[in-house]
């Protein structure tokens, strides 16, 4: 189990550096993307007794909405919390900002969902993800767009 004490959330623009991260979290990211178009802000979560990048969380301002590009722990750090804490921080920065709703692409609606997303009808929902163009796309790949109202 992680101390809560032990883990930092730090606030920072610097993208590129959990590309890694997502990539081994099986998130669709581009490794050559610089930076998201919209960046808000990115989390960092930092375990402070090793100096360790273990989870990181992305916040975008698309097509007139606030989106959670990514959110990953790494592996030996899940089931402590962690992504729940990174959702919570994303979705605070959010409202603090004037959202009243986010959405976000998810692979693992589940977690979401336990975190009071609900899933949209693609047809229904903003243009925020592109996975349709994907070949994966329902071939073992299936996402949702999934949407939390805040304030």
């Amino acid at each position: 189990m992680i101390e809560p004490e032990k883990i930092e959330l730090i606030h920072t623009m610097a993208y590129q550096q959990f590309v890694p991260l997502f990539v081994r979290a099986g998130l669709e990211i581009n490794e050559n993307e610089e930076c998201p178009e919209g960046l808000i802000t990115c989390l960092k979560l930092k375990d402070c007794r090793i100096e360790k990048t273990v989870g990181a969380a992305v916040l975008v301002y698309t097509e007139n909405v606030y989106v959670i590009k990514a959110v990953a722990v790494e592996k030996e750090y899940r089931g402590n919390g962690l992504g729940v804490m990174l959702v919570r921080e994303i979705l605070n920065e959010a409202e603090r900002r004037g959202a009243d709703k986010v959405f976000l692409n998810a692979k693992i609606p589940d977690f979401y969902q336990k975190l009071g997303f609900e899933i949209l009808q693609r047809k229904k929902a903003p243009a925020i993800s592109d996975c349709s163009t994907c070949s994966r796309y329902l071939h073992g790949c299936e996402p949702e767009i999934m949407v939390k109202k805040i304030s």
